[in-house]
């Protein structure tokens, strides 16, 4: 059976919404870009076995600055996922099973509840702090997604001062 990895990245910490503001166009707060510089840092230095073959992100503008930031000069594959907007984990676990099929190594850049619903589903095992803003958990696993069988590789925390 091959294995796959699931890499969750929650997006890091947003602004709050300004009067009159959409949700979906809050931008990352200082402390979010920070969190997403020590992904990056992570990732560039470490060099992880299984990158991504392709990121999905949902549109909201904390979540796509999130998968810039975080991914910057990885030269990764991000795809804008309109359905990751407010989905729940039962959502996200039928979202994914298809570009898990075409890609073994996927990310997705999304929001709380829903991914750490996914994860905890999943069988993830997280920080007791759960999956705060900018919380990134990479998970092995076979197709299709069952219910607590995955593997947890790495849970890098959300960093937000260095």
């Amino acid at each position: 059976m091959p294995t796959h990895h699931l890499w969750i990245l929650r997006h890091a910490r947003a602004e709050p919404a300004g009067f009159g503001m959409r949700d979906q166009d809050r931008p990352l707060a200082a402390a979010g870009r920070q969190a997403c510089a020590h992904i990056n840092s992570w990732l560039q230095q470490s060099r992880p076995r299984h990158l991504p073959q392709q990121v999905l992100v949902s549109p909201a503008l904390r979540t796509v600055q999130t998968a810039r930031l975080a991914l910057a000069g990885l030269g990764l594959d991000c795809v804008t996922e309109p359905r990751l907007w407010e989905a729940s984990a039962g959502e996200l676990q039928a979202l994914l099973g298809d570009p898990l099929a075409r890609h073994r190594d996927l990310m997705v850049v999304a929001h709380n509840p829903g991914l750490e619903g996914l994860a905890r589903l999943l069988g993830a095992r997280l920080p007791s702090t759960g999956l705060s803003p900018g919380t990134l958990v990479i998970l092995q696993l076979a197709l299709p997604l069952q219910p607590g069988q995955t593997e947890t590789l790495q849970v890098l925390p959300a960093r937000e001062s260095m």
